[in-house]
């Protein structure tokens, strides 16, 4: 933890940063994509395009043929932690 911040203004930092980083994140996937496989040398690292497949259930199609599938769901509990901003004079 920074010593001048407290942990909820830090993690709010951090979380921005993340944002920030997947947005150029994207914007370099998308640009190796379209790139030709010889331009895609850097210096350290090569960027090889791979295409595989994944196998997705279709929960649509699934209760139209079976119904309803509420009963089959676990549901667990979990924390999170929602940053909401403190106006000037605002204190919780």
């Amino acid at each position: 933890m920074d010593d001048n911040q407290h942990p909820a203004d830090e993690l709010f930092a951090i979380r921005n940063t993340i944002r920030v980083l997947k947005a150029r994140e994207e914007e370099l996937r998308r640009i190796l994509f379209e790139l030709p496989r010889r331009e895609r040398e850097g210096r350290s690292y090569f960027a090889r395009v791979v295409e595989k497949t994944r196998k997705v259930l279709d929960v649509e199609r699934v209760e139209q043929e079976l119904g309803d599938l509420d009963s089959f769901y676990v549901r667990t509990p979990m924390n999170m932690i929602y940053l909401d901003k403190l106006k000037e004079d605002e204190k919780y």
